[in-house]
């Protein structure tokens, strides 16, 4: 669901007039240059009399992004949150009508690459400890949302969101 919420933020976004954002892996909303933070986007989703999404957007104030500033002001939460909703809806409905799936991002994967920032640019693998794992070229996504980074040497490793983090290459 995050990987879903991060495209819809960047559409919303789109829409007030925000331009030059991507999604940085896993779902954060990105400049798209990869290097600075504008928004963190959180979500999950379960069952409870139906199927829920609860998701969190949290502009970064440090890195200078906030939203009573950005174009549209006070509209902000409205249209943000309504692109969310739209997109969120439109992957239930590909899922509900799609019977068996590669994975759950298969519906979105096209739209999820044209949106990452980093993809195909040096990159740094980190782990939660903030140690550089190692630095490569984003490879790609897979449809369960891991990440494949590629070596200097040709080698690939995949990661999960819980594994580490990618980062633009310093």
């Amino acid at each position: 669901m995050p990987y879903v919420a991060a495209l819809g933020a960047c559409e919303g976004l789109e829409q007030l007039g925000v331009s030059g954002v991507g999604v940085g892996w896993p779902a954060d909303v990105v400049s798209e240059d990869g290097t600075g933070l504008v928004a963190r986007v959180r979500a999950s989703a379960g069952y409870a009399e139906g199927m829920f999404v609860v998701c969190s957007l949290a502009f970064d104030v440090e890195g200078g992004a906030h939203a009573a500033e950005l174009p549209g002001g006070d509209r902000v939460a409205d249209v943000v949150c309504g692109a969310i909703l739209a997109r969120v809806d439109a992957w239930a409905r590909a899922v509900g009508a799609g019977g068996t799936m590669a994975g759950p991002l298969a519906p979105i994967l096209s739209d999820y690459f044209d949106r990452m920032v980093l993809m195909g640019k040096p990159v740094e693998l980190v782990y939660p400890n903030g140690r550089v794992a190692m630095r490569g070229t984003l490879a790609g996504v897979d449809v369960w949302g891991r990440a494949t980074v590629r070596n200097e040497l040709g080698g690939e490793v995949e990661v999960s969101p819980e594994q580490a983090s990618i980062r633009a290459a310093k």
